[in-house]
């Protein structure tokens, strides 16, 4: 993709289920959060904002995005004005 936001339209695109207007869906908040992480090469911080930004279960891909980083960064990877 030539940027991230074109990266996170095509995500959004492949995951999000149309025609249901609930966004409670695990498999969709899922996908969407890995779309986010992967968008943001693993940055927490960019892939905290590209989930919200995403919409839908928003605080839920945020909180799954925020969680790979954190897992693949570890708690350094949380800015500091952030804790």
């Amino acid at each position: 993709y030539p940027d991230r936001l074109t990266m996170e339209r095509a995500v959004r695109s492949a995951v999000v289920i149309a025609g249901y207007p609930w966004t409670d869906l695990a498999p969709e908040a899922v996908g969407l959060a890995f779309g986010a992480f992967t968008a943001a090469r693993g940055d927490f911080r960019t892939a905290v904002l590209t989930a919200v930004n995403m919409g839908r279960d928003a605080d839920t891909t945020a909180a799954v995005a925020g969680s790979l980083a954190g897992a693949l960064h570890g708690e350094s990877a949380i800015p500091p004005d952030w804790a």
